[in-house]
């Protein structure tokens, strides 16, 4: 693998951990998490537990209702996920075409959180890097080294859009226009590099796909109701909500108003937050008025 890349890998000793700790009981497992991650990586502790302080919320009693316990099963499942993920991550290495996209100092990052998510565009040791959350991965159904590949590329995606925006001095934006705008230009991404017209959301959602193709007028519609509202749009991201007994159906819907654009890649990362609200709201005003 080049020099220039990194694996964290937390995995086989926090199994190994994990196995001499061995219990049913949720609060004890919390427990044994937390030390590990205290005592092994603090900053991935942190990095866990602050995006649900952050919302005001009690860590330990959300990771209880969503995570914990881990049974037997789960951590067959995660074993799945860790050996395909060694496989995705060296395959991006060798793959020159993604490699000249990512970032120089990137940093992989495999760890057991709190249900914080699969995939994480973020910073580890103050580098740039891509935090894989293996207990979200397999609740998400995307332990197959498919899925996987089309999740790193989502979150090298963020990245990407990062590293090209900073070199052009683009200002950033916010609201759900703007989320909208990021998570459509990562799921873009992915479909350019992996497959076009192929997600890692299809994959653990049989029927994916094809639900949100012929529920796009739907789609658009609500979102633009929920941003006219001032409600929050996390049913159309958020891997604990669902649309109709659909998640993460913001995806697709970002990803079909980023390739109405026509756009080059290039350009497409680098849209300005004025530009933004202009012309993503009008192409979800097109598709939601399509006869």
């Amino acid at each position: 693998m080049p020099a220039r890349f990194n694996l964290i890998d937390t995995f086989p000793d926090f199994i190994q951990f994990w196995n001499d700790k061995v219990t049913s009981n949720p609060d004890r497992q919390i427990e044994f998490w937390e030390r590990f991650y205290r005592d092994e990586d603090e900053e991935i502790f942190n990095k866990a537990i602050s995006d649900y302080s952050d919302d005001g919320a009690e860590w330990k009693d959300l990771a209880k209702k969503m995570i914990f316990p881990i049974n037997a099963e789960k951590m067959i499942r995660m074993e799945e996920a860790h050996m395909n993920l060694l496989k995705v991550v060296s395959d991006l290495y060798g793959n020159p075409t993604i490699v000249k996209l990512l970032p120089p100092d990137l940093i992989f990052v495999i760890y057991v959180g709190i249900g914080t998510g699969a995939g994480w565009a973020s910073s580890y040791k103050s580098k740039p890097a891509i935090l894989f959350g293996l207990e979200n991965i397999i609740d998400m159904h995307w332990e197959s080294e498919i899925a996987l590949k089309g999740l790193a590329l989502h979150e090298a995606g963020h990245l990407f859009q990062e590293m090209v925006r900073k070199e052009r001095n683009i200002p950033y934006g916010e609201g759900p226009i703007w989320y909208l705008y990021e998570e459509g230009f990562a799921e873009y991404f992915e479909s350019q590099l992996l497959s076009p017209e192929k997600w890692h959301q299809s994959l653990g959602q049989p029927g994916w796909n094809r639900w949100c193709e012929e529920h796009l007028q739907y789609l658009s519609s609500l979102f633009l109701k929920d941003v006219e509202s001032g409600n929050e749009t996390t049913r159309f991201f958020g891997s604990w909500y669902d649309i109709d007994g659909w998640k993460e159906t913001g995806y697709f819907l970002g990803h079909r108003v980023m390739k109405q654009l026509e756009l080059p890649l290039d350009d497409l990362a680098c849209l300005t937050p004025e530009q933004v609200e202009i012309k993503l709201t009008q192409t979800l005003a097109e598709f939601a008025n399509a006869k």
